[in-house]
């Protein structure tokens, strides 16, 4: 018995270990060509068609998010993880040949991608790890992501640099095959033999203590679509193209290690303690932007408020699973997802009209303002949260 046990230990490490190195080995090929994407059409002189590939993106995302729990439900986690990929690698082949037209094409099906990619992430972290692991395999988890995309960013900066831009796009696109490789190697995961009952004939979880929480990752996804979209313009505009990768890459190095010693922070200090760190952070960060936006301020905002939302990456994956009714974990799953990708368009459809002083406020706000909604859930026990999350999906 305790040697089937340990197995089984070991085995959901093992699986944990290879989604972090997937989602890793993915981001380090699609990373660098989100943060390159402003860039390139900007020295293209087309700065308006960048904003649109990535707010069709988004948009994308968000509209796919409504139904991909159904998809995933339906066909398993395994397979949806597969489809994604495919589909992302196909994105970057797209975004290779540099046609805006055809790119925001490519950016749609990428939408359908992330939505699948994500929701099927965020319950596998709550699924596979046993509960004494669950903190520790969330920050490795992003640690693998930040990485990833870490490294990439720092290698295409100095590709770009030398050769432009069209031959390292197209180099993270065959590159973006290998995320299919830790794949191979993931144990069977038991919810891909059934469908999951009711998730699929239902809307996404809107629950009032759902909404309360995702309203964080609504507000943190905010500051992302800043450091995707508007951050590497003003970077690119001040020090030049070949700049946005070097800081790029120290933002999600930084990003990184803080991700893989959160989730052990979350252990020892608990969820309250380490969200009001990383709210206190990001609000600091977006102090910095704001009253330097196109000075050193820039940098150092953007390092400051990258450190809050790694720290914050873990306890938005715990606070998934907490509140998540054993049979609803895909609704829940997919609310955060819109939460997400929602936050990510509206900073990029925004940006379109408004000064970055006026972003940086804005989004400022809106992380003070979820702080006020979610800190007093997280510290309640996950027993009573799922009990109360149970009751509002029911009553509606």
């Amino acid at each position: 018995m305790d040697q089937r046990m340990n197995f089984k230990v070991r085995k959901v490490s093992t699986d944990t270990r290879l989604l972090g190195l997937g989602i890793g080995t993915l981001f380090f090929t699609v990373g660098p060509v989100q943060q390159y994407i402003v860039p390139w059409f900007d020295a293209q002189g087309r700065p308006a068609a960048a904003n649109s590939l990535l707010a069709c993106l988004y948009v994308s995302f968000f509209a796919c998010s409504f139904f991909t729990h159904r998809l995933i439900a339906r066909i398993g986690e395994t397979r949806s993880l597969y489809l994604a990929k495919s589909l992302y690698t196909l994105f970057l082949f797209v975004v290779a040949l540099g046609s805006p037209v055809m790119g925001i094409f490519a950016a749609a099906v990428c939408g359908l991608a992330a939505s699948i990619l994500w929701t099927t992430e965020r319950v596998l972290l709550n699924t596979l790890p046993a509960p004494e692991q669950r903190e520790a395999s969330a920050g490795n988890f992003y640690f693998c992501y930040y990485l990833g995309t870490a490294l990439g960013c720092l290698l295409m900066g100095g590709l770009v640099a030398r050769w432009s831009f069209p031959l390292p796009m197209l180099g993270c696109a065959f590159l973006s095959v290998l995320a299919l490789i830790p794949l191979l190697f993931l144990g069977p995961i038991r919810s891909d033999r059934a469908p999951v009952g009711t998730q699929l004939e239902r809307w996404p979880a809107f629950g009032s203590t759902v909404l309360r929480v995702v309203s964080s990752v609504f507000a943190f996804r905010l500051v992302y679509g800043l450091a995707i979209s508007r951050i590497p313009h003003e970077i690119s505009v001040r020090w030049g193209a070949g700049s946005v990768g070097t800081a790029s890459s120290l933002f999600f190095i930084a990003s990184a290690f803080v991700a893989l010693f959160g989730g052990r922070f979350i252990g020892r200090c608990g969820m309250g303690a380490t969200a009001l760190v990383a709210i206190a952070l990001t609000l600091a960060g977006m102090a910095l932007l704001f009253v330097g936006s196109m000075g050193w301020f820039l940098l150092l905002g953007f390092f400051v408020a990258g450190i809050g939302v790694a720290l914050m990456g873990p306890v938005e994956a715990l606070m998934a699973g907490n509140i998540s009714p054993p049979d609803q974990r895909l609704r829940v799953s997919s609310t955060f997802t819109l939460a997400s990708c929602l936050g990510t368009s509206s900073v990029l459809l925004a940006g379109r009209w408004l000064a970055a002083e006026t972003l940086y406020l804005l989004v400022g706000c809106a992380v003070a303002g979820s702080a006020c909604l979610m800190l007093p859930l997280v510290a309640q026990p996950a027993v009573e949260l799922r009990a109360r999350v149970h009751r509002e999906i029911h009553r509606r």
